[in-house]
């Protein structure tokens, strides 16, 4: 038979006091069969070792984890919180969807102001499958210096080949029947953030008039011959509202 033993301490003069709560039910406490101090609430744990994860269970409380070192990727797992990444080193440039636009009902215009020149220098305008209203329409766009207050549209204010006007031609004239899928493809604004003149290079296809695919007019490139920075830009056809499509803005790091 195992024996319990009380120790008073002969230099101490304070009272320990073993009391029972106010109850009626009968309790057990059984003491762990190893050596060492008991953790009370008020205890700081400062003496627990060796506490494997199969002994842990419930959420951690919040602490200070400036002190974890080598967390490997193999032993992080879960969807990471939201948090300030301004301080993240080593993280390459890449492409970021600014916003997309997807054309269900026929529009005038679709105009992107989300520029950033802190996040992005260049920026990319894909079209799918986007459709005129109006039979013969061409594709155009417009930019703006002032966060789309106004778009320019000066007479010369743009260059496309060896010609110039008050707007930038994408492609050729595009039909609006039912086997005539729109244009599609990539313009990318180059160096947006910079007060100089902006070039804009097109890598684009369509369906023209009478349903023939072409990439006439769409493979080229152009200008905004303004030394401004672009902050804003318009996409619309020459007439009649864009009945239909896809629109993604991206910016480039």
């Amino acid at each position: 038979m195992s024996k319990i033993a009380l120790s008073p301490d002969d230099s101490g003069t304070g009272t320990f006091t073993l009391a029972s709560p106010n109850s009626n039910t009968n309790r057990t406490l059984t003491l762990p069969d190893a050596a060492g101090e008991l953790l009370t609430t008020t205890g700081d744990g400062s003496g627990l070792t060796s506490l494997t994860s199969a002994n842990l269970s419930g959420a951690l409380p919040a602490i200070d984890g400036s002190a974890l070192t080598n967390l490997t990727s193999a032993n992080l797992t879960g969807a990471l919180p939201a948090i300030d990444g301004s301080a993240l080193t080593g993280v390459s440039g890449g492409v970021t969807v600014i916003h997309e636009t997807v054309i269900s009902s026929p529009v005038a215009t679709v105009d992107f102001t989300g520029f950033s020149s802190a996040d992005y220098t260049s920026y990319e305008v894909e079209l799918m499958n986007v459709i005129p209203v109006t039979d013969g329409a061409y594709p155009q766009c417009r930019t703006s210096s002032d966060g789309g207050v106004t778009f320019d549209s000066a007479n010369g204010a743009y260059q496309y080949g060896t010609t110039s006007g008050n707007t930038l031609r994408i492609g050729t004239a595009l039909g609006s029947a039912a086997n005539e899928d729109g244009i599609s493809g990539v313009l990318r604004i180059s160096g947006a953030h910079l007060p100089r003149k902006t070039i804009m290079t097109m890598l684009m296809a369509l369906f023209n008039q009478s349903g023939s695919f072409t990439t006439s007019g769409t493979v080229t490139s152009g200008a905004r011959l303004a030394s401004e920075d672009v902050n804003g830009f318009r996409f619309y056809f020459s007439s009649g509202n864009i009945e239909s499509g896809t629109i993604v803005f991206r910016g480039i790091k």
